[in-house]
């Protein structure tokens, strides 16, 4: 499912899930972390950027693919 984004929706976007990606993928590199630690950094990265995404008004769309992705478990 396609969110219904505008162009200029997009670029503001684009650069705040860049970013969690760069974070996700260092704490993924961090051979220092237990698993259990790597788990809870990542679902504290995600919330944090989850907040990004809502403060910037993407909260209808993020809803709608949420609710998308539970029909289809």
């Amino acid at each position: 499912m396609a969110l219904n984004l505008t162009n200029d929706q997009k670029a503001k976007l684009k650069p705040i899930l860049q970013d969690q990606m760069q974070h996700m993928k260092a704490v993924h590199e961090d051979g220092s972390l237990l698993p259990e630690q790597k788990r809870t950094k990542m679902e504290s990265i995600h919330e944090s950027f989850h907040d990004q995404i809502n403060a910037v008004g993407y909260k209808q769309e993020w809803c709608t693919l949420s609710q998308y992705g539970m029909e289809d478990r």
